[in-house]
């Protein structure tokens, strides 16, 4: 299944998570087991009853554990004793709840109405617009000459003679042209094509854990001094111990956000390459068709000839039919964009 590497660095990441939660638990109950023991040797020797008793022999002192209330698993794991104090470190099992994001794939049957184009070549005539230039006899040329008249006395006089001119004008006409073109021919087939549409929804996912349980109790009647020095290393233990809870799903928001963005990105970005997929074959589609067009025009066919608008219908068609096509994706990635958004924000919540 596609983005399965995804999924499985999501679920790698919390179960790391858990692991090292469950190795500090452990390291913090061997610490609360070495300061109890410390307090043992330090007031070994101090503990005078005669000042009241704190704390009868084998009474709990405080207890500490890494998470909710739950079943004590195994046995005692742990025993420090010393001649003032025992702790003892049992397995329990806690268990919480956290959200996650579920991604699926869904199937989905989409009819898309495709065009099939067939070329065939058509006789095309039309009339250009065409300039020649014809010479017509224009106005006389008057020339003068002088000559002597013939009489006595000879006297010189003036002869016109006028001699015909020619220009050049031109002439406006038109000149029938005949090309062949291969003008498509499309029909619209409708196809069905199974889309995996990725689905998102928010789940909540029971965790459970084995981590230590701490009791601190008295192995001996213990002074008020001896007792109260014995739960003060219990309440600490205990608001470190709270405060380890509370990480460990900020934690878990913080290292499974990214996870869970990924596995977003990969399932859009398949959408994204089917709808693609689709754009490619529908603008090849509309290359041919749009070549067409090139062609008479660089055959100088005018843009009102009949021909001429039927290719350029055929295109305006074909890019009309690629983005009605196309919305179903446009649809189908708006929705996953909005319900990896919600699980996002159900995450930042919980």
């Amino acid at each position: 299944m596609a983005c399965e590497d995804k999924t499985q660095a999501f679920n790698d990441t919390l179960a790391r998570i858990q692991s090292e939660f469950k190795k500090e638990m452990d390291d913090f109950a061997e610490e609360t087991k070495q300061k109890t023991s410390e307090l043992d040797n330090q007031l070994k020797d101090g503990n005078d009853i005669g000042e009241g008793i704190g704390a009868a022999a084998g009474a709990s002192i405080g207890g500490v554990i890494g998470g909710a209330p739950g079943a004590i698993v195994g046995g005692t794991i742990g025993k420090a004793v010393g001649s003032l104090f025992e702790v003892e470190i049992t397995e329990q099992r806690v268990s919480f709840d956290i959200i996650v994001p579920e991604f699926g794939i869904e199937d989905q049957e989409w009819i898309f109405t495709m065009p099939q184009i067939s070329m065939q070549n058509e006789d095309i005539i039309f009339d250009i617009p065409s300039v020649k230039m014809k010479t017509i006899e224009g106005p006389p040329k008057p020339e003068f000459t002088i000559r002597w008249s013939s009489g006595f006395p000879s006297i010189p006089e003036t002869v016109v003679t006028w001699t015909p001119t020619y220009i050049d004008v031109p002439e406006y006409t038109t000149v029938q042209h005949r090309i062949v073109v291969g003008i498509p021919q499309v029909t619209m087939v409708d196809e069905k094509i199974v889309i995996g549409v990725p689905t998102v929804k928010v789940t909540s996912q029971s965790i459970t854990m084995d981590i230590p349980s701490i009791t601190i109790k008295s192995k001996q009647d213990l002074s008020n001094s001896v007792a109260a020095a014995g739960k003060k290393i219990a309440e600490e233990a205990e608001l470190v111990a709270e405060a380890k809870r509370q990480s460990l799903k900020t934690r878990m928001r913080v290292e499974l956000l990214p996870r869970a963005q990924d596995m977003f990105l990969c399932h859009r970005g398949t959408l994204e390459g089917q709808r693609s997929s689709l754009d490619s074959r529908l603008s090849a589609q509309i290359e041919i068709a749009t070549n067409t067009l090139i062609t008479l025009k660089g055959q100088s066919v005018p843009e009102t000839d009949d021909d001429y608008v039927k290719a350029k219908n055929t295109v305006d068609t074909l890019i009309e039919q690629r983005k009605v096509q196309l919305e179903k994706f446009d649809i189908a990635l708006a929705d996953l964009d909005r319900a990896s958004k919600n699980a996002i924000e159900k995450m930042l919540e919980n």
